[in-house]
């Protein structure tokens, strides 16, 4: 393998299905990183979603990992936040009907200029955008979270050119961070996201022509179902 990503394995880590695309991809190893344990040396880091956001936060903050996960961006690294993750790369939570049990504020790890209130309302919908880094590509997922998240400085760089959906980056570029659920399964985007992480480490980039992971999953079951119809006796084996 060519490149080591980190994945924290958040205690209310929800949605670890965002991450089967990466794990299909040969030239990268995913290591998942429990709170307490070393960061080590990855080439990225990816904060994924969180069925307890501020919950999760004040473990990373406990645990030394978020202080590990900042130094390691502050110094260049690349982390990237899917749903929650994108809510705690953020400067300031807000939980004020305190709908997730916990404080009513929290500070975020500030690797983002964004700042989150948690409201009752869910949003949850379905997503076609066009994502313009780090290619111009259309990309489909689908959003659902709680709370409003908002830049809270000019120094938000969005990475979608549509208004549906959370998309953007730091003023740097290493940090970016999407509300969009299965943003990997999108091949094209999946990989060009990839060679953005291989030319930092002056690697050639990989073919970016791939078919959508959850299109192509999708497929292969049904080809399994088709399978079994016409190879197994359902009625002998209900008897």
């Amino acid at each position: 393998t060519d490149l080591e990503i980190a994945v924290l394995r958040l205690p209310s880590l929800s949605n670890f299905s965002d991450l089967d695309p990466l794990e299909t991809e040969a030239s990268l190893r995913l290591r998942w990183i429990q709170p307490g344990e070393p960061l080590g040396e990855p080439d990225a880091v990816i904060v994924p979603g969180s069925k307890q956001t501020l919950k999760d936060l004040e473990i990373l903050k406990n645990s030394g990992l978020a202080d590990l996960v900042k130094n390691f961006a502050e110094n260049g690294g690349h982390v990237f936040g899917i749903c929650g993750g994108l809510q705690m790369m953020g400067e300031l939570l807000e939980d004020p009907d305190q709908l997730e049990g916990g404080p009513s504020q929290a500070i975020g790890l500030k690797l983002l200029p964004l700042s989150t209130r948690f409201t009752p309302s869910k949003v949850l919908r379905q997503l076609d955008v066009e994502m313009i880094w780090p290619i111009r590509t259309r990309v489909q997922g689908y959003e659902l979270h709680q709370g409003m998240t908002h830049p809270s400085n000019n120094s938000w760089n969005p990475i979608s050119a549509d208004n549906a959906g959370l998309c953007g980056r730091s003023k740097e570029g290493n940090c970016a961070g999407t509300y969009l659920h299965g943003i990997f399964d999108n091949g094209c985007w999946r990989r060009s996201w990839i060679n953005h992480l291989r030319d930092a480490r002056s690697l050639p980039s990989l073919p970016i022509n791939q078919p959508n992971h959850a299109a192509q999953r999708e497929k292969l079951l049904e080809r399994l179902a088709d399978s079994f119809d016409k190879h197994v006796e359902w009625q002998k084996l209900l008897d």
